[in-house]
């Protein structure tokens, strides 16, 4: 008995709902939408391609910054696995501590990460394997803990207005414990339990950087993504 149509619909609107009302064309033909059919879709305003291979429901209504389901989903490995994580001013500002700004979006990414197509003007790339006790899952989207965002900047941002927001939003004592706190201390409990590697300095994807190895045996937060996990 084949599947009807509108159990395919439900099924990609669970998977949707999930990612800021975003999907992949794979996704789509995992849950029963024949290649054949996605332009149709499109043309029938059901679906908006938001880029190459990364599409819209039209029917569910767009989050309050849409771009960062939509560029999460655009840095899909091979498993078709997202492996962007948003980062610096970005994770600043999905935390809560800046503005959101129309622009340029910080996103860390693997240094095994390699796409033939150009990379989006929108996206600024730092090439870092990063513990995932550093990272937050959001729906649709990963982010850096505030923890380790506030670390970041003090570290390495050179706007001096973005250093000076943050040292007025948060308690010096607060600032000092966002930098110095061990890490793995309260760790997200909806990230995966396992041992990665020491993140390597962050580097500009247009630079040559090493994949990034495993340790006594131990995979590193770069083999799980590519592998498919969460």
């Amino acid at each position: 008995m084949g599947t009807s149509s509108k159990s395919i619909h439900r099924a990609l609107c669970e998977v949707a709902e999930l990612q800021g009302g975003c999907f992949t064309a794979k996704q789509a033909v995992a849950v029963g939408y024949a290649d054949s059919v996605h332009n149709y879709h499109v043309n029938n305003g059901d679906w908006i391609k938001e880029g190459r291979g990364v599409y819209r429901l039209s029917e569910i209504p767009k989050p309050e910054w849409p771009e960062l389901a939509v560029w999460s989903l655009w840095s899909r490995g091979r498993e078709d696995v997202p492996q962007g994580v948003y980062c610096m001013e970005t994770a600043l500002a999905i935390h809560g501590l800046i503005e959101k700004e129309d622009g340029i979006m910080h996103m860390a990414v693997p240094t095994s990460f390699r796409r033939n197509s150009e990379i989006p003007q929108q996206l600024r790339f730092y090439k870092e394997d990063i513990p995932s006790q550093d990272v937050e899952k959001r729906a649709g989207f990963l982010v850096t803990t505030l923890e380790r965002t506030v670390r970041d900047i003090r570290e390495k941002c050179t706007n001096p207005k973005i250093i000076a927001r943050i040292s007025s939003v948060l308690a010096p004592d607060a600032a000092e414990r966002a930098i110095s706190k061990p890490a793995g201390e309260n760790r997200p409990t909806n990230m995966p339990d396992f041992k990665v590697t020491e993140y390597s300095d962050w580097d500009y994807l247009d630079r040559p950087a090493a994949v990034s190895a495993s340790v006594d045996g131990v995979p590193s937060y770069n083999d799980i993504i590519n592998a498919g996990e969460d």
